[in-house]
């Protein structure tokens, strides 16, 4: 039960990142790939919650918090979902 309510966490956050678009700088980080990935890694991880699908999904959170492309109303739920991966991965 606890993976398929954080499944379906997951699943709605990674839907409200792409939805809300990311900023790119000319210098900056390319955000619709980190996006992407966060998004990718995620589904991967719904689909099978393997440790290396684990570890996948954490870095790309922790990629993303660290990057200028996360909008400041989501950094929060980001960081709770990052907490909530380390549990997770062995």
């Amino acid at each position: 039960m606890k993976k398929t309510i954080s499944g379906l966490c997951l699943a709605f956050l990674t839907v409200l990142f792409i939805s809300t678009g990311c900023k790119k700088d000319a210098a900056g980080p390319d955000c619709t790939a980190m996006a992407k990935e966060v998004s990718d890694a995620s589904m991967a991880y719904v689909n099978d919650d393997s440790p290396a699908n684990c570890e996948r999904l954490k870095n790309a959170y922790i990629d993303y918090l660290g990057s200028s492309c996360i909008p400041d109303a989501q950094k929060e739920q980001t960081q709770m979902l990052l907490d909530q991966m380390e549990l997770l991965c062995p």
